[in-house]
């Protein structure tokens, strides 16, 4: 998944382009998202993981914006972090066949 590219020498960032479609994450042998330190989730969904579908530990602050999480599983794993954000849909159904 891009998130960010480098341009140039100066090691500029730019964001990937915005429009279209949102993309989706699912993934049938593990978890969806498995965060690391510091991470940012912007623009996405994220769908059913034979594991959580966003995981982490020790993981820092995440900064959520417009993401949707649309589970039958386990949606979120989080230990010992800090949330922050806007535009956080949670959507779960369990005992749906």
């Amino acid at each position: 998944m891009l998130v960010r590219q480098r341009r140039g020498t100066r090691g500029q960032w730019r964001n990937p382009a915005r429009g279209g479609s949102a993309p989706t994450i699912l993934n049938g042998s593990g978890n969806g998202i498995t965060l690391a330190s510091g991470n940012t989730l912007t623009g996405l969904i994220l769908g059913n993981s034979s594991g959580p579908d966003v995981s982490g530990t020790s993981f820092g602050t995440l900064t959520v914006d417009s993401v949707s999480i649309n589970s039958t599983g386990q949606a979120i794993s989080l230990v010992t972090g800090a949330f922050a954000g806007t535009g956080f849909t949670l959507y779960y159904v369990f005992g749906r066949p």
